[in-house]
């Protein structure tokens, strides 16, 4: 590779205006046999942990403003913990997370509703025989016993298979589907040319889906986060 300075000084400027580069395993290898630089670092935990923590303080007293409130009626200890648990995931910015537990706590308040109207017909109803029922059938048995409306199913369903089963099962092509990169700078590192790409597609290129993926939990955090900490205070406050 005969252009390694002049290809190191293109990254190394296009790096001081990225939060991150990206680059494919692929070309990683190429550029590594072709001589060009390529290191690794330890970071001590006490370094990597001050600056984790200085990085996520930031903002925090912002965004913790838009967490919403569970209702005070509701009163279940489970449910309450795990609340919590996710307003310290959003409080230190890890979306990603955020989206994932609240699905789960939709899905645990929604068990628990269903639960509440069996014990009304039958108080030796055991909590075992919830807990083994999936998402669609808890959906369901609250539409039999009247809890929600048949518009209200549809929108819990329509909510399962768009939000919930790509997250629970990380469906990483599916979730950056319809995510694109407005502009994207790019190195050739055969001529060291860079380009801007417009519009790119991030579910075509593998190597770019965990980072199109965060774009989306920033992006749809507080969307998820209202509709199912709204839907358990629905159900159970």
């Amino acid at each position: 590779m005969d252009n390694i300075e002049e290809l190191k000084k293109k990254i190394d400027d296009l790096a001081k205006d990225a939060s991150f580069i990206v680059v494919s395993p692929d070309t990683l290898e190429k550029l590594k046999a072709g001589g060009f630089p390529v290191q690794s670092r330890f970071i001590p935990y006490k370094e990597y942990l001050d600056k984790l923590f200085e990085e996520k303080r930031k903002g925090a007293d912002e965004i913790i403003k838009n967490f919403p409130p569970i209702s005070e009626n509701l009163a279940n200890a489970s449910v309450k913990s795990l609340y919590e648990e996710i307003r310290e995931c959003y409080a230190l910015g890890l979306f990603g997370a955020v989206i994932t537990l609240s699905v789960i706590f939709l899905e645990l308040g929604l068990k628990y509703g269903v639960y509440n109207e069996k014990e009304k017909h039958n108080q030796n109803s055991l909590w075992e025989d919830i807990e083994e029922m999936n998402f669609r059938a808890t959906i369901k048995s609250l539409r039999k016993f009247g809890k929600i409306s048949e518009p209200e199913k549809k929108e819990l369903d329509k909510f399962n298979l768009e939000v919930r089963n790509p997250y629970i099962h990380y469906n990483l092509k599916k979730l950056v589907n319809g995510v694109f990169a407005e502009k994207m700078p790019t190195v050739d590192t055969k001529t060291a040319e860079v380009k801007i790409l417009e519009r790119v597609d991030i579910a075509r290129h593998p190597y770019l889906w965990f980072s199109g993926k965060k774009f989306r939990d920033k992006k749809e955090v507080d969307n998820v986060l209202n509709f199912c900490i709204g839907w358990v205070n629905k159900v159970l406050g």
